[in-house]
């Protein structure tokens, strides 16, 4: 039996995160960099030009699509976070839960065959897909990927994505702040730190002061993901050329080889 919390009252009742979706109008780089970090190509879309990357509890992927919503946000962005997956128990009945509270419908498209799975627009233009095939269940990578043969390492340096951080306009921290509590259900921890409902990651809201930002400077700023080595892996990376920069509270930036990335990672406990 599927372990899975129910949807209440009227939000979805997202319970962790799916999938990262990266966009990049040359690729490549962006997938050296994922390599470099441990992460293993795991599963390529059926149709779409489309990798599956992963490594410990993470998912990241990579659409290169052409004529993609993906390409068109790489398009505008150049390296960026174009989309967030988050499970949930039921994707349509949350999909109709949100655009009942005001949420933007995100066109999304799906070859023969493959799932539809609905999505809302959400911070800088990204999109938010809603999942319901997971875990023990058949997933949606089951459904619209071909497995890849690669190793899978023994230990994984990365565990987890334990926050997003959010890059937004000054003064609209509050409006970001109010769509994830209200459609979704993440608890404020203080004015710059949600929590989502499960607890398993949170988001960080980060108000921009440089002059000249406008709307379409928002979105997904960076990601903070765990590893139990953090000194060990970043010793590596430093050897293949992928500087660490200290951070504060014990983490670590990477200096990204990916020319003009409009996101950063972020390494901690």
């Amino acid at each position: 039996m599927s372990n899975r919390p129910s949807a209440t009252d009227n939000r979805p009742g997202a319970i962790s995160i799916e999938f990262v979706e990266f966009a990049a109008p040359d690729p490549a780089p962006l997938a050296a960099l994922f390599e470099h970090l441990g992460f293993r190509a795991a599963a390529r879309h059926r149709s779409k030009d489309v990798t599956l990357y992963q490594q410990g509890e993470i998912n990241f992927i990579i659409n290169a699509t052409p004529g993609s919503f993906a390409q068109g946000f790489a398009a505008q962005h150049g390296p960026s976070i174009c989309a967030l997956a988050l499970r949930v128990p039921d994707a349509t009945r949350a999909y109709q839960q949100l655009l009942d509270q005001g949420a933007w419908e995100a066109t999304t498209s799906a070859g023969a065959m493959e799932l539809n799975i609905p999505a809302i627009e959400s911070i800088g233009g990204t999109q938010v897909y809603l999942v319901d095939r997971f875990g023990e269940d058949l997933s949606i990578y089951d459904v619209d990927f071909h497995p890849l043969q690669s190793d899978r390492p023994e230990q994984p340096e990365l565990q987890r994505l334990s926050s997003l951080v959010l890059s937004v306009c000054a003064g609209r921290g509050d409006e970001w702040r109010d769509f994830f509590c209200r459609l979704f259900g993440f608890e404020a921890i203080d004015a710059c730190n949600l929590k989502s409902p499960d607890g398993s990651f949170q988001l960080e809201i980060r108000e921009g002061t440089a002059a000249g930002l406008d709307l379409t400077d928002e979105g997904i700023g960076a990601l903070r993901l765990t590893s139990a080595d953090p000194a060990r892996l970043c010793h590596r990376l430093k050897q293949a050329g992928i500087d660490p920069i200290p951070a504060g509270d014990g983490d670590i930036q990477l200096k990204l080889p990916v020319a003009n990335a409009a996101f950063d990672l972020i390494i901690g406990h």
